[in-house]
Parts: C-alpha cells; structure tokens; sequence
C-alpha cells in the first residue's frame, strides 16, 4: 500500500504561466516492493478540478522503487497554464505503483494532506498613466520643466529604458 504522507509546494503564489515546485512525501506500508508507476498532483480551486490547466513534470531522479516499509521524496515541476482558475488551489499527492509480487495496482489518489497555493490572474495589460507632468499632447513647454509619470501600480524599472518615453521639440 503506498501512502502520501506529506505534500509540499514553494512558491506559495504565482502568477498564470509561471512555475510551482511540489515535493511529495509517500510511504510503502506492505512488505513487498512497489514499482512506482506516476507521482502527481491534482488541483481543486473553488470546488473544480482544474487539474488539466496544469503541466506536471516529475523529477528524473524520483524513485522507480519503494521498497516494503520505506519512506521516499517525490519531486514535481509544475507549469501553471493561462487557463488555470485564479484563486487557492488545494493540492493533493498521488501515487502509483505495482506490487512486484502481484503485479496488483498500489496507489494513494486521495492524500488525507494537501498544500495550497495561490494562483493569480496573469495581467497582460501593464501599467497605465494616471498623471504626466507636462500633459500629452502639450505645447509651448518651458525647457525647465521637470518630467515625470505617475502609473497605477508600480513598473519593474528593468523593463523600462530611454527607448520607452519620448520628448519631441
């Protein structure tokens, strides 16, 4: 029997498009060895599975093998797609595996622990102009006059150059 003990997720919150880490802990309670077919997570936010908008890549190095009565680390790269639904997502582990004796299914899918984290919406419109000293448009400006925009949110100075602003005379 294999057992998700623990489920782990770092970021705590990411934008659409960006990436979560997810380490999960399992177990093999039986005696014989499981042959570890998939490690993944599902998804659940406001009550819908949203686990399609999510790639999951699993860690090369995962085990193949839990052998009976051992603990093990599962490690997961997860891409958060455009169309995952804003909001905290609930995480839950999933494990499979095969009895090397029986060859029977061996699986967690419903983790009594999950994780969170909270996915926020993807804002593709960037920063607007509340205020410009001197207005657009204007004419007839002194050459003394100080320059300055005010946006309604803060800009990440490293995507704004001289090439993003223009005075004309």
């Amino acid at each position: 029997v294999l057992i998700v003990d623990s489920v782990a997720v770092t970021p705590g919150d990411v934008f659409q498009t960006e990436s979560l880490f997810v380490t999960l802990q399992a177990r093999n309670v039986g005696e014989a060895s499981a042959n570890v077919t998939s490690a993944s997570v599902t998804f659940n936010t406001a009550g819908v599975d949203d686990t399609p908008a999510y790639i999951q890549t699993p860690d090369a190095g995962n085990p193949a093998t839990l052998t009976g009565n051992t603990s093990a680390t599962f490690q997961i790269t997860v891409s958060v797609g455009s169309e995952a639904v804003p909001g905290i997502a609930d995480i839950n582990g999933v494990l499979r595996g095969l009895d090397a004796n029986s060859g029977a299914l061996v699986e967690d899918t419903t983790a009594s622990v999950t994780a969170s984290a909270l996915i926020k919406l993807l804002d593709t419109t960037g920063p607007k102009i509340l205020f410009a000293n001197p207005a657009d448009g204007s004419i007839n400006v002194q050459t003394n006059t100080d320059l300055y925009v005010t946006f309604d949110r803060p800009v990440d100075e490293t995507t704004v150059d001289a090439s993003a602003f223009t005075v004309q005379q």
